[in-house]
């Protein structure tokens, strides 16, 4: 067991702090985004001019494949 998940939302809660919106929006989207047929809509991050590092960090947790979103420990320690 992973703490993936969680790391997932901590991507949710840090771009709704960011910029007070969800990146996707219904059902479908989500399941388009799941299924990497849709990527993730970085140009709401963009619009707010948050810093390269921002999104990298953000996008990072958001990551389509569990094993690829940083760990709570490489989140830590993200510029």
């Amino acid at each position: 067991m992973t703490s993936a998940v969680d790391m997932w939302s901590i991507g949710c809660i840090a771009t709704w702090l960011y910029i007070h919106d969800l990146l996707v929006r219904g059902a479908r989207n989500m399941f388009l985004l799941s299924e990497g047929r849709l990527p993730l809509p970085l140009d709401k991050l963009e619009s707010k001019e948050l810093s390269g590092n921002g999104i990298n960090f953000i996008s990072t947790l958001l990551s389509r494949t569990p094993s690829d979103r940083l760990t709570a420990t490489t989140a830590l320690e993200h510029a």
